[in-house]
């Protein structure tokens, strides 16, 4: 019934197929999607008693894709997949990070440093459903909002750069500052508002 607030993952680059991969999204690096936390109170109020949760998201796979290896922009959380709904393990669906492969497990977790080169793929007939959820380390925690601001930056300028495709031929440097003033809007933003879960 929910599916009209289901969004392809915003970087189309790491799919073998558009709109292949889908997210739900209750937090993103400190920002609350409150529209849907409030579709999902359940799911909410659980996310609420996990210390330290930065971003939480259901991340959908398609049908016969693979998601391109990529890393994230930090080693500052972990991530855990919690499987939802896997159609099959490997090695038709499967996950990789650097050298080792594991199948997801429904109801089980998997941990890993999201800043490790990792992949994905579902080569069966049907979706693939995990529930993301990325905690602060604890040796980072004094510095949540730098972090959250500076991968939030990144973001918006990897979305800016692949919107409009003449950025792409802008200098490191130019995108830099980019980043660094997309990250100081968004620092001063969740300071000021307060409408973090930090």
């Amino acid at each position: 019934e929910n599916e009209s607030k289901i969004k392809p993952y915003f970087n189309e680059n790491l799919v073998t197929k558009k709109k292949s991969w889908k997210t739900f999204t209750f937090f993103l690096w400190g920002w609350k999607v409150s529209k849907n936390m409030k579709t999902c109170p359940k799911t909410n109020a659980i996310l609420q008693q996990i210390p330290d949760v930065i971003s939480a998201s259901v991340s959908i796979m398609e049908p016969h894709i693979d998601i391109k290896p990529h890393r994230g922009d930090t080693n500052a959380i972990m991530r855990s997949h919690l499987a939802l709904h896997v159609p099959a393990t490997l090695p038709k669906c499967g996950f990789k990070v650097r050298f080792e492969e594991r199948s997801w497990e429904e109801g089980k977790v998997l941990v890993f440093n999201d800043a490790a080169w990792h992949t994905a793929w579902n080569h069966t007939g049907k979706r693939r459903y995990i529930l993301i959820i990325d905690v602060m380390r604890p040796e980072f925690n004094h510095k949540k909002y730098s972090v959250c601001s500076m991968v939030l930056g990144s973001l918006s300028v990897q979305a800016l750069i692949g919107k409009i495709g003449i950025l792409k031929k802008l200098p490191k440097r130019i995108k830099g500052l980019l980043l660094l003033t997309f990250a100081g809007i968004i620092n001063l933003t969740l300071r000021f508002r307060s409408i973090t879960n930090l």
